[in-house]
């Protein structure tokens, strides 16, 4: 599995869209930003990240389902420049009704799925 790191530099966006709207899996992990104390470890996260990115690919309402706190079918509009590299390059470079990820971020593992 591919997993993109959090502080890592993302290819040009250029002819981008300058926002998105999208909705998002979250899988987190201890030491990851609010994450609970009972948090599973990064490890397990990834492993379960990986199975619900192909989930979502199929059914992207049952993956969020089977996601962390946060996670949404549509979390609104987000605009080019808010998120770190890996994840903004992955949702911003999707076609509409597309899934990327896993993605790791500060906040977890993001499965992301495109919708306008």
């Amino acid at each position: 599995m591919e997993v993109a790191a959090a502080g890592s530099a993302a290819p040009s966006l250029a002819g981008a869209p300058k926002t998105v709207t999208f909705g998002v899996v979250l899988v987190t992990f201890a030491g990851a930003q609010g994450a609970p104390r009972t948090a599973r470890t990064k490890a397990d996260a990834e492993k379960l990240a990986a199975s619900l990115a192909e989930l979502a690919k199929k059914d992207f309402a049952a993956a969020v389902k089977k996601g962390d706190e946060g996670s949404t079918e549509d979390a609104g509009k987000m605009y080019q420049g808010i998120l770190e590299a890996g994840p903004e390059f992955a949702l911003f470079t999707l076609e509409p009704e597309h899934v990327a990820g896993p993605v790791e971020t500060p906040r977890g593992f993001w499965i992301v799925r495109r919708i306008k």
